[in-house]
């Protein structure tokens, strides 16, 4: 895989992102932010507290986003945009 040739997943993932409803879009976000929950779990309780704390830290970064006040309304486009970029990482 290169920097010009993403893999199917990642193509697969925008493309989820970029036609998903608002509502959508939430229920990913949370589903994100519990499945980050769960590893930093599985984490904590094999000891790795490095990892368990990176886990910890998606999660809140996901509720942080959720619940910070919108300045301004951004284009449906640029919101998609800015969440595709993001991605679930590993």
């Amino acid at each position: 895989m290169t920097a010009y040739a993403p893999s199917s997943h990642a193509s697969y993932r925008t493309s989820t992102i970029l036609t998903a409803s608002p509502e959508q879009l939430v229920i990913m976000l949370y589903d994100g932010c519990h499945r980050f929950l769960l590893q930093a779990i599985t984490a904590l309780r094999e000891g790795n507290i490095v990892e368990a704390g990176e886990r910890f830290g998606r999660a809140t970064a996901i509720i942080d986003e959720r619940r910070s006040p919108r300045p301004g309304r951004r284009s449906r486009v640029a919101r998609r945009s800015r969440a595709a970029g993001r991605g679930s990482g590993r």
